[in-house]
């Protein structure tokens, strides 16, 4: 049974055991910038998840579709940017949550102000 160092980190029999792929298919990889270990021991690399999960997407890309390693490493690129234009979409979604809260808050300040006051006449 493939070693899993603890839950974020795999060695690279477990890796290779996951993904189904040889450890020189994995230093391919690693050779060709798809996937990077989070660290490596004196006992060899160790992965995380995300590294797994490229892994996966990388032979579902060349088993399934049919694509080459260099197809594969542009389509990864494209999912990377688009995973990044994901995370900024949701960073500025915060940012005009947050600026409607102010302008709220700042509209509320300025009916209170212009408000007429309990016992003032008119």
């Amino acid at each position: 049974m493939a070693e899993v160092v603890d839950i974020r980190e795999y060695t690279v029999e477990a890796v290779c055991s996951t993904v189904h792929v040889t450890p020189a298919m994995l230093r391919r990889y690693r050779l060709a910038g798809i996937v990077a270990p989070v660290r490596t021991t004196a006992h060899g690399a160790r992965y995380d998840e995300a590294a797994v999960m490229r892994l996966r997407t990388v032979r579902r890309l060349m088993r399934d579709l049919g694509t080459n390693l260099a197809g594969a490493q542009v389509a990864l690129h494209l999912l990377d940017q688009l995973a990044e234009a994901h995370r900024e979409i949701a960073r500025l979604r915060a940012q005009l949550a947050e600026a409607h809260r102010e302008i709220a808050r700042l509209r509320a300040q300025l009916a209170e102000r212009h408000s007429p006051h309990a016992g003032d006449s008119a």
